[in-house]
């Protein structure tokens, strides 16, 4: 299943505008020996203090939901990293959460503080070898362990609140990075071709994205280096302008053979000259008239 995607196990359920609800009523009546049915869903009725009263969908909770914060650990240079599990009760009882992760392969996991709802836990990879694992959080139910699933909600106030659940996971990645230079490219000369503005963005975009390699925030990453791509992009465009107004600058001028095309054959008429242009007549006269002229 790719992300944004979910599995349908009613295939009859897609196309519907929203989600069946989680609880129904049927209202019977039966007038003059003729029965009707009413169906009307379970909803959750509020007041708020500005819009009035409300309907909201119902939904039904585990009795434990939990997540991972980060959802993604990476491990760059074998180093030691730190995440926390938060769960939440979602029932009345005086319940304790007893927590565990499945297999996480070669990467050793271990419980480092916390309490209550909040556990912290420390991760190192046993190799420096790329590795992908997932790992899910498991909590004790009736004296077994069951998969916790985390809540998502999409609020807004023009159409019903929406719940869902997936698979609480986290995702270990022990990827090969490094930093092996502090600059992209260099271009001898090519300093005062380029505006400072843009020099400086693209040092800025550089440092930023070496300050999130740091992190595990993959979206970050990713963000840092679209806006690297950017800033180098604004540097070669300002490179190929300045080269095609040197080359147009080039072509333009006068040849050392001789004048340009159009210009005065003789007597300094480039700019700035005093030469008068003056229309006139001409005929030719070739060799053989000279002479009877003559």
């Amino acid at each position: 299943m790719s992300p944004g995607s979910y599995n349908v196990k009613d295939q009859s359920l897609i196309g519907d505008a929203q989600s069946r609800p989680s609880l129904e009523v049927k209202f019977r009546l039966n007038i003059e020996g003729q029965e009707m049915v009413f169906t009307r869903p379970v909803q959750y009725k509020y007041t708020d203090p500005v819009k009035g009263e409300l309907y909201q969908p119902l939904t039904i909770l585990p009795p434990v939901t939990g997540r991972f914060d980060p959802e993604l650990v990476l491990f760059m240079d074998g180093e030691q990293k730190d995440f926390e599990v938060q769960t939440k009760v979602q029932t009345s009882h005086d319940l304790q959460p007893k927590i565990s992760l499945t297999n996480t392969g070669a990467i050793s996991v271990k419980q480092t503080g916390g309490g209550g709802s909040n556990f912290i836990y420390s991760a190192k990879p046993g190799s420096k070898e790329t590795e992908l694992v997932y790992s899910d959080l498991l909590f004790e139910k009736n004296g077994k362990p069951d998969t916790a699933r985390e809540l998502k909600t999409v609020a807004y106030d023009h159409i019903p609140r929406i719940d869902y659940f997936r698979t609480s996971q986290e995702k270990f990645v022990v990827a090969d990075i490094r930093i092996s230079g502090k600059r992209i490219g260099y271009i001898e000369g090519a300093g005062d071709k380029v505006p400072q503005a843009d020099r400086e963005a693209v040092q800025q975009a550089i440092q930023a994205l070496k300050d999130t390699l740091g992190s595990d925030d993959s979206a970050q990453i990713k963000a840092k280096t679209e806006a690297l791509a950017q800033a180098s992009m604004k540097v070669g465009e300002a490179l190929y302008k300045a080269q095609q107004a040197e080359q147009a600058g080039a072509g333009g001028g006068p040849s050392q053979e001789g004048p340009s095309q159009g210009g005065p054959s003789h007597g300094g008429g480039g700019p700035g000259g005093n030469d008068k242009v003056v229309d006139a007549d001409f005929e030719e006269v070739d060799d053989q008239k000279k002479r009877g002229s003559a």
